[in-house]
């Protein structure tokens, strides 16, 4: 706006000198300052007709305290250098509120693709969301712009700093069976809907075991070994429940959830990681086996938010799954605060929370 002022100032300033002393090169001068403007603007529309701009995120998945970088890919199909553009970006955890927007300035060569890059840091976990609020394209003496079409979204996972504590096994939760489609591999049970191997037979081995069909083509009976199911004898409810005071009220919550799905996973205890959805109004579950199971739930997690109302996660889960048995319930709640059925065995603050899960056991 600045130099379109100024423009105009040259061009009022022409035409007064070129009445003044009736000077024809002043009075071409002014024609073609004045001709100048369609130009100007017929060349920008070109410009912004043949620009392409794409939003994308690299490594959509980086740890707390790292930088994210989101990338505006801008590509120039026109014949004309473009020497102005201005690229908005605005970001948000999506566990918070508060919103930033930073600003991009650069350039791109006819028939050529540039780069602009928005490098963010984030110090705490959760979702990253960028978008692309606003673009808009200068001509080659900055006095007009025009808006290209914004609106590109992407997110980018920031996860939790990984801390490691421990979780003892019981012998109850170790030797626990419940029902299960899945079957260990390594032991047989005493489940007959699953074969786990066909063996030799061995004093002691039921008569129902006996494939008779294999056993008469061979000199040995051939007996059945039954599968053994794999339930999940610790379900891990994460509790959003509660009046969200500070504006970084996650802080400390999914590095403890995630502590614990993992200290579960490196106890080779599988477990369900369950948490209430309001807006769906029913529970989530995820069984883990695996640390890439921790990761997969995590992506989830990191897109809730708080809820008013108080809900009893242990009684909505035996609602949602009736008849369904496990040996051990653990809750973690917004203040970090960890409850063993329903007895509270861990309390932690963010700040010395590291140290403070290194030195601390929980046993299922």
């Amino acid at each position: 706006m600045k130099n379109l002022f100024c423009y105009l100032a040259a061009v009022l300033a022409t035409a007064y000198f070129a009445i003044m002393y009736q000077n024809t090169v002043l009075v071409v001068f002014l024609i073609g300052e004045v001709l100048l403007v369609p130009v100007l603007l017929f060349l920008l529309a070109l410009m912004v007709r043949g620009l392409r701009l794409t939003l994308r995120i690299p490594i959509p998945v980086s740890e707390a305290g790292s930088p994210v970088e989101a990338e505006i890919l801008v590509e120039n199909r026109s014949w004309l250098p473009v020497l102005g553009i201005d690229v908005w970006i605005q970001y948000q955890n999506l566990f918070l509120e508060e919103r930033a927007v930073v600003k991009l300035t650069g350039g791109v060569d006819a028939g050529a693709r540039a780069k602009f890059v928005c490098r963010v840091e984030s110090g705490i976990c959760g979702c990253l969301e960028f978008t692309v609020k606003k673009v808009r394209v200068y001509d080659y003496l900055r006095l007009f712009s025009l808006p290209k079409r914004a609106g590109a979204r992407e997110q980018a996972v920031v996860l939790p700093r990984t801390y490691d504590t421990l979780a003892q096994l019981s012998l109850k939760t170790r030797e626990f069976l419940g029902d299960s489609e899945e079957y260990d591999q390594s032991r047989g049970g005493d489940d007959p809907s699953e074969v786990f191997q066909l063996r030799e037979y061995r004093p002691g081995d039921r008569i129902q075991q006996i494939h008779w069909k294999l056993s008469a083509a061979s000199e040995d009976l051939v007996v059945k070994e039954f599968g053994r199911p794999v339930g999940c004898p610790v379900i891990l409810f994460l509790d959003f429940s509660g009046t969200v005071v500070e504006p970084l009220w996650m802080k400390g919550f999914p590095e403890l959830a995630c502590a614990l799905s993992r200290a579960l996973v490196e106890a080779e205890c599988l477990h369900y990681v369950v948490w209430y959805e309001p807006e769906a109004g029913g529970m989530f579950r995820q069984r883990v086996a695996e640390y890439e199971d921790v990761y997969r739930w995590l992506q989830r997690f990191l897109r809730r938010r708080p809820y008013g109302e108080n809900i009893d996660l242990p009684e909505l889960y035996r609602q949602s799954y009736p008849g369904e048995t496990y040996e051990t319930e653990l809750r973690v709640t917004l203040d970090r605060k960890v409850y063993r059925q329903g007895e509270l065995c861990g309390q932690f603050s963010a700040e010395q929370m590291k140290e403070a899960l290194e030195q601390w056991e929980v046993l299922v």
